[in-house]
């Protein structure tokens, strides 16, 4: 098998991290959307419950 150029390994290389870099994108942005769902929620249950004790 022959021995890839320089010019084939930084490309291979470049794609790699590419790829990788994709992946951390999207696990960071599906963290953040449970996080805003989470935020959301919370602060709807918060509502609820000092509009209960309000009442009350």
């Amino acid at each position: 098998m022959r021995e890839l150029s320089a010019e084939a390994r930084l490309h291979f290389y470049a794609r790699s991290l590419s790829g990788q870099a994709g992946k951390r994108l999207h696990a960071a942005a599906l963290y953040g959307a449970f996080a805003v769902i989470a935020a959301v929620v919370s602060a709807r249950c918060r509502t609820t419950r000092s509009e209960i004790a309000f009442e009350s």
